[in-house]
């Protein structure tokens, strides 16, 4: 989404950024319609937040 607004853009991605996402939603599954692709592993599933995916390495 832009600033300020709602409208949505679309974002380059490379192939292997696919392949890895592909893993990932093996792992984790499909999310419901409407909610965030990237979710916590540990405890309760929920939106992955910013401070979250910063940890990730």
């Amino acid at each position: 989404m832009t600033k300020g607004t709602d409208d949505r853009e679309p974002v380059p991605v490379s192939p292997q950024s696919l392949v890895i996402l592909a893993a990932y939603l093996d792992q984790a599954g499909l999310p419901p319609t409407h909610q965030p692709v990237f979710r916590t592993l540990r405890g309760a599933d929920k939106p992955l937040s910013y401070w979250a995916m910063r940890r990730v390495k």
